[in-house]
């Protein structure tokens, strides 16, 4: 069963990833205006790989979260 430490460490992780996950949001925003004002397709092809690397890391983050959350729930507790 899952303590009241615990709950709390998962609340903390889950906080600090969705903040995370926010700000990397926030980025590849920045990132699609910058692409969209590119002249280049240098830059466009540029803007795009970051826009997509941001958007793995935000998988990745996803990921932590749903694993976190759904360890925290008592009915996946091995007893």
């Amino acid at each position: 069963m899952s303590t009241s430490a615990d709950t709390t460490n998962t609340k903390k992780v889950v906080d600090f990833a969705e903040r995370f996950r926010y700000m990397l949001d926030v980025q590849i925003n920045r990132y699609r205006i910058d692409m969209q004002k590119s002249n280049t397709h240098v830059d466009k092809d540029r803007l795009m790989i970051k826009i997509q690397t941001l958007e793995w890391v935000q998988g990745q983050v996803q990921d932590i979260i749903l694993n976190n959350v759904t360890r925290d729930w008592p009915v996946y507790d091995s007893k």
